[in-house]
């Protein structure tokens, strides 16, 4: 409104999930996803996660992305939908390690079933009183984001009269980048980068299935100064925290531990963990005593919003 458009693109509907620790459930996936439709016509999905499995998901229409978590009735809606598939295995609310939940930016239909609103994305063109035109992003995922970026890279070269040099729909990205295909290819990577780093085979492993090739970079900086397994989480070390804190783009402690990384999913959060954890950002950004204490509270605060009372 502040650009003098007067235009309404977006609409909201959140999907909550939960993080079961079901060891029968688990095994009895095979590895394997299935996706499935219930009883109320909804499509939902149920995967093997971190050793633990994932359930989802909801579709309800919300207006802020800041207040929306997993609500009661939600837990129990998707704890009810996997009973349908598997009867047999018990499945309660005290097996929920976690739950999160994510705002799909949607297309604005009103009137509609929030069900039926198109997943697609989009590009709307406003303008301005003056005339200059305003792209406006509408909807889209993770899983299309880049797709997504080079259409609407193209619709703005087009505004400017020029053209696209180079195409990014087959470049690899971030860890991706040289990732070794084939489990004896990326056994012996990891070989090699314990080699170079001086780290335990395992070490290197973990690393590699973490970061990916970016593990290299990780490995690099863990040798620059003593290190030691975190207390409370030792599958990961204090120079590894101390990495993410500094290369992450990130601004709580909550970021880290519940964006960053797969600590929170993996069910590895506690509050022991959260204060370890904690002393190591608050070194690498310089926090103080009463900061580093509001960080502790506010991801506190948000982890409560993540787990369902027992």
């Amino acid at each position: 409104a502040w650009l003098g458009i007067k235009s309404r693109h977006m609409g909201g509907s959140k999907g909550s999930h939960l993080i079961v620790a079901n060891r029968a459930l688990h095994d009895a996936l095979a590895g394997r996803m299935i996706y499935f439709g219930t009883a109320d016509g909804r499509v939902n999905l149920v995967y093997p996660f971190f050793g633990n499995v994932l359930v989802g998901s909801t579709d309800i229409p919300v207006t802020d992305p800041d207040e929306a978590f997993c609500s009661v009735e939600e837990t129990d809606y998707l704890l009810g939908v996997v009973r349908e598939i598997f009867p047999r295995i018990r499945l309660a609310r005290d097996q929920i390690l976690l739950t999160y939940c994510g705002v799909r930016p949607l297309p604005r239909s009103e009137g509609v079933d929030i069900g039926a609103v198109s997943r697609d994305h989009a590009v709307a063109e406003d303008r301005l009183p003056g005339g200059q035109p305003v792209l406006s992003l509408i909807g889209g995922k993770w899983t299309t984001f880049r797709a997504f970026a080079e259409q609407v890279s193209d619709q703005v070269l087009g505004l400017v009269g020029k053209s696209r040099r180079m195409s990014t729909e087959d470049l690899p990205i971030g860890g991706g980048r040289g990732f070794p295909a084939s489990d004896g290819d990326q056994r012996a990577w990891a070989a090699s980068l314990a080699q170079g780093y001086r780290l335990e085979p395992r070490r290197a492993e973990a690393l590699l299935a973490r970061y990916g090739t970016a593990a290299e970079a990780v490995a690099a900086y863990l040798g620059h100064g003593s290190d030691r397994p975190l207390r409370t989480l030792p599958g990961y070390t204090a120079r590894e925290i101390l990495y993410l804190a500094t290369d992450e783009p990130m601004r709580r402690l909550a970021d880290l531990l519940l964006r960053r990384t797969t600590i929170a999913m993996e069910g590895l959060l506690t509050t022991d963990v959260v204060e370890e954890v904690a002393e190591l950002v608050a070194q690498a950004q310089g926090w103080n005593a009463e900061r580093m204490a509001q960080e502790i509270a506010h991801t506190s605060h948000e982890l409560d919003r993540r787990t369902p009372a027992r």
